[in-house]
C-alpha cells in the first residue's frame, strides 16, 4: 500500500490533469494543452561545473551480465541500475528501460 503522503500527492496531480483538461476544453474545445517555454528560460546555455556527488547508487566496479530489453542486447550490472546497449539501437537515441514499481522499495522517513 502507498504510504499517505504519496497517495496525496498522487491524487493532487490527478486533479490538476483533470483542472487543465476543463481548461483546455473551455478554451480550445480540446484534451489538450501545449506549454510554451524559451529554451534557455531554465536551461542554462553555458555548462556548470558541478562538485562530485556525496552519494551515488552506482557500484565501483561493475559486475556486467548480458541481457535484453525492449529488443536490444545490452550489458547491465547486476548489482546497480548500471547497463549500456551493445551494438546498434536502430532510431532509437537511447535504451530506455521501463519503470517496475515491483522492483522498488520505499521508506518514509519524517525528518527534524
Amino acid at each position: 500500500m502507498l504510504n499517505r503522503s504519496l497517495r496525496t500527492a498522487i491524487l493532487e496531480l490527478n486533479a490538476k490533469q483533470i483542472s487543465i483538461r476543463r481548461i483546455a476544453r473551455t478554451l480550445d474545445h480540446s484534451d489538450r494543452v501545449f506549454i510554451h517555454e524559451p529554451p534557455f528560460a531554465w536551461h542554462p546555455e553555458e555548462r556548470i561545473s558541478w562538485s562530485e556527488p556525496g552519494y551515488t547508487n552506482l557500484c565501483a566496479e561493475h559486475r556486467l551480465v548480458e541481457a535484453e530489453e525492449a529488443g536490444i542486447r545490452i550489458e547491465r550490472c547486476a548489482v546497480c541500475p548500471y547497463f549500456r546497449a551493445l551494438g546498434e539501437i536502430g532510431f532509437r537515441s537511447e535504451v530506455r528501460i521501463p519503470f517496475d514499481p515491483d522492483l522498488v522499495e520505499t521508506v518514509a522517513e519524517v525528518l527534524g
